[in-house]
């Protein structure tokens, strides 16, 4: 008896939750991803201030940090600290799985414009890529999801990603 009532209850509270979801979506989680991502492409942009262009010599090239340690990683940090630590795991999910997303065809798209690019500089873009790969694996593991990279969006965020990387 009880079970059929929880039911029921279930059936009649579900448009309700959906609409909740819905509003959470367009007022809470839409806006936060826009911000996050604008502060994403800020960083970003940063790359084309030269940090592939300049040829560095063998001992800037081992004491200098990657462009991502520099600009990405504590960006992401920031980001699992202040915002998804914040929101409830299915909530986090999907604005780190968004975050993440967005970021990599940002960052695929701001490299491929790097003009003219040497062999130093596609080494230090070479290395930059793994690290950022690493970066957001681990902003998607602290969003609270077990998918991993090439599991979001259908993957095809994550083979874009591999695909420069052979290029």
């Amino acid at each position: 008896q009880h079970e059929e009532a929880s039911h029921a209850c279930r059936v009649a509270l579900q448009p309700a939750l959906q609409e909740i979801d819905s509003l959470v979506g367009e007022s809470i989680l839409d806006p936060l991803c826009r911000s996050v991502n604008r502060k994403v492409s800020a960083a970003l942009a940063k790359m084309h201030r030269g940090t592939y262009l300049q040829e560095a010599t063998e001992h800037q090239q081992q004491t200098t940090s990657s462009f991502v340690q520099i600009y990405l990683t504590n960006l992401y940090d920031e980001i699992a600290t202040k915002y998804l630590s914040q929101l409830p795991g299915e909530y986090a999910v999907t604005e780190a799985s968004t975050v993440a997303t967005y970021s990599i065809y940002c960052f695929v798209s701001n490299a491929a414009l790097l003009r003219p690019l040497g062999e130093t500089g596609r080494l230090r873009l070479t290395q930059d890529l793994a690290d950022f790969e690493m970066a957001l694996e681990q902003l998607v593991f602290k969003g609270g999801t077990s998918l991993s990279l090439s599991q979001i969006a259908g993957g095809k965020p994550y083979a874009e990603l591999r695909a420069v990387r052979q290029l």
